[in-house]
């Protein structure tokens, strides 16, 4: 798409470390986003933050006023600054890597003054470039956070303009994959709605004059435990215009913690640990279907699971359309948080199996049911499809773009480029899959 642009890449600085990290208050509304229990890693394990802010004739115009851009952009520094890292970088890229020499203070300061500071190629951008960039300076222990309105700009005649933005999506998805054959790296992108008052440029050419809201994405790259921290230091969902938000995590090979409960929740008909007394049970014997009038023919049971390393919000760990099972007998009709709130039986089962098995933090139940076959051994997987907003967010003609407040030209190509290039990693959707045994 031609549009006047660059990616800013503000100004490399380092921040001195503090001898004592500074915590951010958490709320309980953004603490229970993410199910962290008793984590054994800290959050001093992040050293870095990489930022990076593009600068171009299209994103200008979402600085003018007080916008949700302005106001996300500054929060998202200020809780930086509350993390008291040894090094904070300010980058801006186009096709080339600028600096600014500039703190936090100084580049805030410029910021909400004159807008986007002006270097580089401003007739030009290369989003391929720029994720070349962002992904080729990533570095363990570093976050690196990319801020576009995330349109190709790729030029041609109307014909051939569709043809040319896949070309530049697949360059985008090999850049992923090369990365991620070296590096731990999971994918948060966030979209966001903001006022843009100025000149939009469509990808056929010319310029239309717009003042109403459109979409912008904050994306943020770490790997999976970094994320999971720096999401919540950083209040990323209170970000203001947040809409959407989907995830893409390299599999990090670990095995998920799980056990079956034996009672206090969950427990239709009834069953017996294979070993007694010993934790944790994947396998349960003398499985009978209950007798009661109520769920007669029935057999369930519950599955406590640790997902705590899982940088996925709470909303997507509860959501059972997001587990999938092995057997087409079963089905998980229920998912529960493990906290205050839960029965005492069972918060009381699950502390026995914790004083057994050391320094094990389950976070969530999974209810499972069936009144079919129930004798069985199957798996239960949790996966992490593309969510239905990028496909309704992807646009191929942008010319009409007066009125068109939530639609991005070409992102639903370039979402499914970088989600295959983790699928073609992972060779698969799964995030984990634990076995169950039923006899």
């Amino acid at each position: 798409m031609t549009k006047i642009s660059y990616l800013l890449i503000i100004g490399l600085f380092s921040v001195a470390c503090a001898n004592e990290r500074r915590e951010n208050p958490i709320s309980k509304e953004e603490n229970n986003q993410f199910p962290i229990q008793n984590d054994s890693k800290s959050s001093e394990d992040l050293t870095t933050i990489n930022f990076y802010l593009e600068n171009s004739g299209s994103m200008n115009p979402y600085t003018k006023g007080n916008t949700n851009f302005n106001r996300s952009i500054v929060n998202l520094l200020r809780d930086i600054e509350l993390l008291s890292l040894c090094e904070i970088n300010l980058f801006a890229v186009n096709t080339e890597i600028y600096t600014l020499n500039q703190n936090l203070d100084e580049f805030i300061t410029t910021f909400n003054k004159n807008g986007i500071p002006s270097l580089g190629n401003t007739g030009d951008s290369d989003l391929n470039k720029i994720f070349e960039n962002v992904l080729n300076n990533h570095t363990n222990g570093a976050i690196s956070i990319l801020i576009t309105d995330a349109i190709y700009s790729v030029k041609g005649s109307k014909e051939k303009i569709l043809q040319n933005l896949d070309t530049e999506v697949f360059k985008t998805r090999n850049e992923f994959i090369n990365t991620l054959r070296k590096k731990d790296l999971g994918t948060l992108c966030l979209k966001l709605t903001s006022n843009y008052n100025g000149f939009y440029y469509p990808a056929v050419g010319g310029s239309i004059s717009i003042n109403q809201d459109r979409p912008y994405y904050i994306w943020i790259f770490g790997n999976n435990h970094l994320l999971k921290n720096f999401n919540i230091k950083a209040k990323v969902f209170d970000f203001p215009g947040l809409t959407d938000y989907f995830f893409s995590l390299k599999h990090e090979g670990a095995p998920t913690k799980y056990t079956i409960l034996e009672y206090g929740i969950g427990v239709i008909g009834d069953y017996r640990n294979e070993k007694t007394a010993t934790y944790p049970v994947h396998t349960i014997i003398r499985s009978n279907t209950s007798t009661r009038p109520d769920t007669r023919g029935q057999f369930g049971f519950a599955v406590a699971v640790d997902l705590s390393q899982i940088p996925l919000p709470g909303k997507n760990l509860l959501d059972k359309s997001n587990y999938r099972l092995t057997s087409n007998e079963y089905e998980i009709y229920d998912v529960v948080k493990i906290d205050k709130n839960l029965p005492f039986k069972a918060s009381e089962n699950i502390e026995r199996i914790k004083s057994s098995q050391g320094d094990i933090s389950y976070t969530h139940i999974l209810l499972l049911k069936t009144n079919q076959k129930h004798l069985q051994s199957f798996e239960i997987e949790l996966h992490n499809d593309v969510p239905r907003w990028v496909e309704k967010t992807g646009v191929d003609d942008d010319t009409e773009i007066i009125g068109d407040t939530t639609q991005t030209f070409g992102f639903n190509r370039l979402t499914k480029g970088i989600i295959d290039a983790y699928k073609n990693v992972n060779e698969s959707s799964k995030i984990f899959s634990i076995k169950v045994n039923i006899k």
